[in-house]
């Protein structure tokens, strides 16, 4: 009928009266893959923003890993998520990693100097997770570099300050001036243990605070215009949220210096998306931008033993696609939350690119947006 100019009297009468009967049904949640992957004008119009953290992307594919999008089509891979729609990319940055390349530690800022020039050359905003220690920096690993060992918080402090001013100028002088930037990465448990731990000897709220802020000023006094991001693991634990918030500002932090703030959540880890919503309807009424700023979910069975609520959909193609889509409906009542991005996305095939003999599994492949042939899963659709 689209074709036709003219149209019967009574076809539009009919046409008139079965939408009604139907209600809007072409906004199901869980419409079909081709008509998503199509819908190039809903994706340009709506308010949230996706990312996807790339950080071993790079690695991968320059050691042989053909990524290829959802027809099969080898692309590179920057190319496949920037053909989806995707807007941000992410990359974390360690501070010189004694184990690089091992354990995916080739992250410090020669490399991220490298993708973060490809993303904004494609187009990508920026955003550049600074972890602030050699390790992957979580709840459980927050380790002081060893060449900023100290027991103290003034000279930590510098430390801080100094290596975060350098790294926003070595990235602008690259091509690769971030839009956002992340002083830690899940920082929940506060980062660069002991001193800038709450809850470690010899820590305290004020060390953490005075190190944030350092990591702050830093990107302010490189003459960055990015926005900083605050990031915590505690998606679904509204009163955690609350408490290093009010600890936080408490305790000499600059939370007028803090434009976003980023939140992981897994249903593994974080609970339901209730948990997340109750959370997110305390920090939506903060004034500050709100991220998803990781979550995932598995496309096959996972290798940690996760059942029953831990993983609420099916570990298939279309349960991951199914998550996805109810995390954005769920985030989308919030006028404050701003965006989603999608952690470990293009970790596949690791066998080619991953040195990690002290992991027993590779659980993260389970939950990639790629399948065991690098062929992009229903899930790259998801957010959308």
């Amino acid at each position: 009928m689209r074709h036709k100019i003219f149209t019967p009297l009574w076809l539009l009468l009919g046409a008139l009266l079965l939408t009604l009967l139907l209600g809007g049904c072409g906004n199901e949640i869980f419409g079909s893959h081709t008509d998503v992957a199509d819908d190039v004008g809903a994706r340009a119009t709506s308010s949230l923003q996706i990312g996807v953290d790339l950080s071993e992307a790079l690695y991968a594919q320059n050691h042989g890993v053909q990524y290829r999008d959802t027809n099969g089509q080898v692309k590179d891979v920057f190319q496949i998520f920037k053909d989806h729609g995707y807007t941000w990319v992410r990359v974390r940055v360690n501070v010189d990693p004694p184990d690089n390349p091992n354990y995916a530690m080739f992250t410090d800022l020669t490399y991220a100097k490298q993708l973060g020039a490809i993303a904004k050359s494609k187009g990508f905003k920026l955003l550049v997770d600074f972890h602030y220690s050699h390790w992957w920096a979580d709840p459980g690993n927050q380790w002081t570099p060893s060449a900023w060992q100290t027991s103290n918080i003034n000279t930590l402090c510098t430390y801080v300050y100094n290596w975060t001013k350098d790294a926003i100028t070595q990235l602008r002088n690259a091509g690769a001036a971030p839009d956002m930037v992340q002083i830690g990465n899940e920082i929940t448990n506060g980062l660069l243990w002991d001193l800038g731990g709450p809850y470690r000897s010899g820590g305290s709220w004020r060390n953490m605070a005075w190190l944030i802020n350092s990591g702050i000023n830093g990107v302010k006094d490189a003459g960055s215009s990015a926005k900083i991001m605050i990031h915590l693991d505690s998606g679904g634990s509204r009163s955690t949220t609350q408490n290093w918030i009010t600890n936080f500002r408490n305790n000499d932090g600059q939370w007028g210096d803090v434009n976003a703030i980023g939140l992981s959540y897994y249903t593994m880890w974080q609970g339901s998306l209730s948990d997340l919503s109750n959370n997110l309807s305390y920090v939506n009424s903060l004034g500050k931008e709100v991220y998803i700023v990781e979550t995932a979910y598995y496309w096959d069975t996972n290798l940690k033993g996760y059942s029953g609520s831990q993983v609420p959909y099916p570990q298939t193609p279309q349960g991951q696609y199914q998550f996805l889509q109810a995390l954005k409906n769920t985030v989308s009542a919030y006028s404050n939350v701003k965006g989603i991005f999608y952690w470990g996305a293009a970790w596949c095939q690791s066998s080619k690119w991953l040195s990690a003999p002290g992991w027993s599994d590779d659980d993260a492949s389970r939950r990639s947006l790629f399948d065991d042939d690098a062929v992009a899963t229903m899930g790259i659709d998801g957010l959308f």
